[in-house]
């Protein structure tokens, strides 16, 4: 099948249904830029516009010189003093 009959077969039969919940669901899945792509590490859904946003956001605090950095050394004396692996 081309691609061009299946996009008419597709949308007659899309057309012919009569079930609101399978019409969100379709909906839902052809909403591809609204998708849940990345998490942050408190487990917050993110699309992928928003994740380019906030990346975005950053380049421009690190380039305004307002971004703050740890060293390793920084971020492993907190992990384990976060864990209790320290001691």
């Amino acid at each position: 099948m081309t691609t061009d009959a299946l996009k008419i077969n597709l949308a007659q039969k899309i057309l012919s249904l009569d079930d609101s919940i399978l019409l969100e669901k379709i909906k839902d899945l052809l909403k591809v830029e609204d998708t849940s792509v990345y998490y942050t590490t408190t487990g917050e859904a993110l699309t992928e516009k928003a994740f380019i946003a906030e990346m975005d956001n950053q380049q421009e605090r690190i380039k305004k010189g307002e971004a703050k950095f740890h060293s390793i050394e920084d971020v492993r004396k907190k992990v384990l003093h976060a864990s209790r692996l320290g001691e």
